[in-house]
């Protein structure tokens, strides 16, 4: 089930798979826009602790 709130990349995030034959040889990521995302989207941003300045939940959502 896929739920946005979990989300573990970015949507600028790209997964490379690369086959030699049959057989799966790497895994690569990368996240070629990555300056274009806010520090508090980015993927394993902690969650602002209460009490502090945080973004509205609508910025970059």
């Amino acid at each position: 089930w896929h739920d946005p709130r979990k989300r573990q990349c970015t949507l600028a995030s790209l997964t490379t798979l690369t086959y030699r034959g049959d057989h799966l040889v790497s895994v690569g990521y990368s996240e070629p826009a990555l300056d274009l995302v806010p520090p508090h989207l980015r993927a394993g941003a902690k969650p602002a602790k209460a009490g502090g300045t945080q973004q509205g939940k609508a910025f970059g959502a």
